[in-house]
């Protein structure tokens, strides 16, 4: 009868325990109560635990940290920490059983994922257990983990519903701020807008003027001038989270990094503040503190953490805005001294040594083009062409009938270039030929008759078969056309032409002799006053990039050519070594030397006689 007594009143205190975590578990006051709440109850329901931890954090982070220990806070037991470092590398449950004692308590650890990532992990500590009673607990920890996982999802559905609240807060007062016409009304909306959200007492927008902060706004109130101390007051604290570049809380929150405070206190301490809070972000815009926002709070308990934050985001993204609407409205003469001074406060000012090194250095650059001298050389386009050009022309009306040589072919003098069908001239040959053999005999005849009027009329009728058969005789080698010197052919493919009619001075072909070569340079007419003859420079051709060629100018002609937009004059030069090695035909740029010039000077001369040109013209 004692026995069961004693186990009714041990089973109504576990049901007062179990209700008591249930309670806390279902409704709790912060995450560790409801974390020792379900280590508890999780320990209990498993039974004959002596031992258990819950691991939280964040694989990725590198942050596993005890969230809370069964039956006393204290360190996470050794054999719970190895089964959860296993359960980590294994990414599954695990069963850790003593090596040295198979029969001793075993060790019971499964991990929670979210998304692919370790969240959590649960060990406890159990007594002997069977295969069939450890997997039964194992499952037990993989269900009991749905409440961990449903917390971390409430908790992160929380944190991501105070940044969309932050977020929609930041884009109201930006679209309140936008459709205000001037600055100083942006900024007063700003402030009110801000001030009304929040449920504040106060909120205020200064602007950095001369290294001091101006008050430029104050909810609520479109005129502040005639309550000088507050005004000065809330200066005076803005001034302190600019110079500190941070934002600035009073009173002070613990664990916060430490700044200074005073004219946040003093701001409390004055008369005109009735609030309990203030809090003043600074404005930064392109990495410079420009203003500060303060915002006093009615309530110190009501301030929160996201209170803070959202200040804060609204003096990173809406106060620029403001700021540069105010500069925006400026005078062109302000904006341009601002300019100057920012810029020389860069250069001359007692930081910025990045652009100090930096003007430094382009100073140095300009300096050095300035003075250094080097040859000032002149740039063009240039072509080889032959010195001698020949043009072989058809003799007569005819057919090609073979070809022997094409563009590019080297020939010598008598090499036959082309043949043209003689068939025809053959044919008349034979009938002249005939026909001065009958005069002949005709000749014999009156001759043995002794008519000398015929013998004279006949040998006429002679001289005038031998003068066409020698004419045909003068065509018939013409037939034939041979190259009238060493060269080489610069034009005249045949190769598919076989057959062709030509007609008398149509041109067959072009040669050029192989060593006398010319070089045609296309010079800029803005460049040609500085070409004379006998000057020399190089030339480089496509053909042979490897190859530089000493020119030298032998001839300008006034001759010019308009291509391409540009108007060019043609000057001729010659190559004085190499030649053998040049083609007719192939391109380069040639740069031809005009003398010693600044760098500068070589530079810039082109942008300098188009603002002559320009001034000339535009000039009364």
């Amino acid at each position: 009868m004692r026995r069961e007594g004693k186990r009714e009143r041990g089973q109504s205190g576990l049901v007062y325990l179990d209700r008591t975590l249930w309670k806390s578990l279902s409704a709790p006051e912060a995450d560790e109560e409801l974390q020792r709440a379900w280590l508890a109850l999780q320990c209990s329901l498993i039974g004959d635990v002596y031992a258990g931890a819950l691991v939280l954090g964040s694989e990725t982070e590198g942050a596993l940290k005890p969230a809370a220990v069964w039956p006393d806070e204290g360190a996470v037991p050794t054999e719970l920490a190895e089964a959860a470092e296993m359960a980590i590398v294994e990414r599954r449950g695990v069963v850790m059983r003593q090596p040295d004692d198979p029969t001793g308590p075993v060790a019971v650890a499964f991990p929670l994922q979210v998304e692919g990532v370790i969240q959590a992990v649960t060990a406890v500590a159990l007594g002997p257990h069977s295969d069939a009673d450890l997997q039964a607990a194992l499952r037990r920890l993989q269900w009991g983990m749905a409440w961990i996982e449903a917390h971390l999802l409430r908790r992160r559905s929380a944190e991501q519903a105070g940044v969309v609240d932050r977020l929609t807060l930041v884009l109201d007062l930006v679209a309140e701020v936008v459709e205000r016409e001037s600055a100083r009304g942006a900024a007063t909306a700003l402030a009110t807008e801000l001030a009304t959200r929040l449920d504040a007492e106060r909120a205020s927008f200064g602007v950095v003027r001369g290294g001091r902060v101006r008050l430029t706004a104050v909810s609520h109130s479109s005129k502040f001038s005639g309550r000088m101390n507050l005004a000065r007051a809330l200066e005076a604290a803005m001034q302190e989270a600019v110079d500190q570049a941070a934002m600035v809380r009073s009173p002070e929150p613990k664990g916060l990094a430490p700044v200074v405070t005073r004219r946040h206190q003093a701001l409390l301490a004055s008369p005109d503040c009735t609030s309990d809070m203030v809090i003043t972000a600074p404005v930064i815009d392109r990495g410079r503190v420009v203003g500060a926002l303060t915002v006093e709070l009615r309530d110190q308990a009501a301030a929160d953490a996201l209170t803070a934050e959202a200040v804060e985001a609204v003096a990173a993204v809406a106060g620029p805005v403001v700021v540069r609407a105010r500069q925006e409205e400026r005078w062109l003469v302000a904006k341009a001294w601002a300019s100057l001074s920012s810029g020389l406060g860069a250069v001359f000012g007692p930081r910025r040594l990045g652009v100090k090194l930096g003007v430094g250095a382009v100073a140095a650059v300009i300096a050095f083009f300035a003075l250094y001298a080097t040859d000032y050389r002149v740039t063009a386009d240039a072509e080889v062409e032959g010195a001698l050009e020949r043009v072989i022309a058809a003799p007569l009306d005819g057919y090609v009938v073979a070809e022997s040589a094409r563009p590019g072919d080297r020939v010598k003098a008598g090499d036959i270039l082309a043949r043209l069908d003689d068939r025809d001239l053959r044919i008349e040959m034979h009938a002249w030929l005939s026909r001065r053999e009958q005069h002949r005999k005709e000749r014999i005849a009156a001759i043995a008759a002794k008519d000398r009027a015929k013998t004279q009329i006949v040998q006429a009728q002679i001289d005038e078969t031998e003068a066409q058969i020698e004419m045909l005789e003068a065509q018939l080698s013409r037939t034939s056309l041979v190259a009238p010197f060493d060269g080489v052919v610069l034009s005249g493919d045949l190769s598919q032409s076989l057959g062709v009619a030509v007609r008398k001075g149509d041109v067959i072909f072009r040669l050029a002799p192989l060593e006398t070569y010319r070089v045609a340079l296309q010079v800029d007419e803005r460049d040609i006053m500085d070409i004379a003859a006998e000057q020399t420079g190089t030339l480089v051709l496509a053909a042979l990039p490897e190859a530089r060629l000493p020119v030298r100018v032998r001839k300008i002609m006034p001759v010019t050519r308009a291509e391409d937009g540009a108007t060019t004059f043609r000057v001729e030069g010659v190559v004085e070594k190499g030649a053998q090695r040049l083609r007719p035909g192939m391109t380069g740029i040639a740069k031809i030397e005009a003398g010693e010039r600044r760098l500068i000077w070589i530079w810039s001369r082109r942008f300098v006689h188009w603002l002559r040109v320009q001034w000339f013209r535009w000039a009364p």
